[in-house]
C-alpha cells in the first residue's frame, strides 16, 4: 500500500487525466448534437463509461498503480466502443493515439515492461479491429459525419495537448506545480 502522504508525479497527472475525460463525458453527446447535426443518442452511449473513469480518477491516493495501468487500458476500450458505435468515416479511432500515447508516461519506472505490453497490446488490438467494425448503429449523411471527424480532430488535439502539458508539467523537475 503506497504511503498516502505521497502521489507520485505520474498518478497525479492520470488523476487529472481521468477527471478530464470523466468531465466531458456528459457534455459530448450535446455538441456531438450541436456540431455535427446528429449522433447525441449515439454519442451518449459513450458515458457508459464515466463510472469507470470516475473510479479510476478516485484511486489516485488509494491505488495508484490501478489508476496509472488501468487508465492506458479504458481509453483504448472507450474509443473502440465510440468507432463502433460511428464508424471509421467519424475519427473515432484517432483518439487511440493520445490514449496509447498514455501508457508510457503513466507509468513509474518498476512499471516499464507493463507500459510497453499495454502500448504493445492498444495498438495490436486497434490494428486489428481497424477494418473489421462492422455496420455501427449511427450512420448519419456523409455531411455530418465529415462534421463529425472534424469535431473528434480538435478533441483528440485538444485532449493530446493535455496530455503533454499535465504530464510534463508534473514530470519535470523545475515545473511549479501550483501551475496545473
Amino acid at each position: 500500500m503506497p504511503e498516502l502522504s505521497h502521489v507520485s508525479p505520474q498518478s497525479q497527472a492520470s488523476a487529472a487525466t481521468a477527471w478530464l475525460v470523466a468531465a466531458k463525458k456528459p457534455v459530448y453527446p450535446l455538441y456531438v448534437g450541436w456540431y455535427a447535426g446528429s449522433g447525441a443518442l449515439a454519442a451518449g452511449a459513450t458515458a457508459l463509461s464515466l463510472p469507470f473513469f470516475l473510479a479510476l480518477a478516485s484511486m489516485k491516493r488509494s491505488n495508484p498503480r490501478t489508476l496509472r495501468l488501468g487508465l492506458p487500458l479504458l481509453g483504448p476500450a472507450d474509443t473502440i466502443f465510440a468507432a463502433k458505435l460511428f464508424g471509421r468515416a467519424s475519427g473515432a479511432e484517432l483518439f487511440l493515439v493520445p490514449r496509447l500515447t498514455l501508457a508510457l508516461p503513466a507509468t513509474e519506472a518498476g512499471e516499464i515492461l507493463a507500459a510497453h505490453v499495454l502500448g504493445g497490446a492498444v495498438l495490436g488490438v486497434g490494428l486489428l479491429l481497424h477494418s473489421h467494425y462492422g455496420a455501427p448503429p449511427h450512420v448519419g449523411p456523409d455531411e455530418q459525419l465529415a462534421r463529425l471527424r472534424e469535431l473528434n480532430l480538435v478533441e483528440v488535439a485538444s485532449l493530446s495537448f493535455f496530455l503533454a502539458w499535465v504530464f510534463a508539467a508534473r514530470l519535470t523537475p523545475a515545473a511549479d506545480p501550483k501551475m496545473v
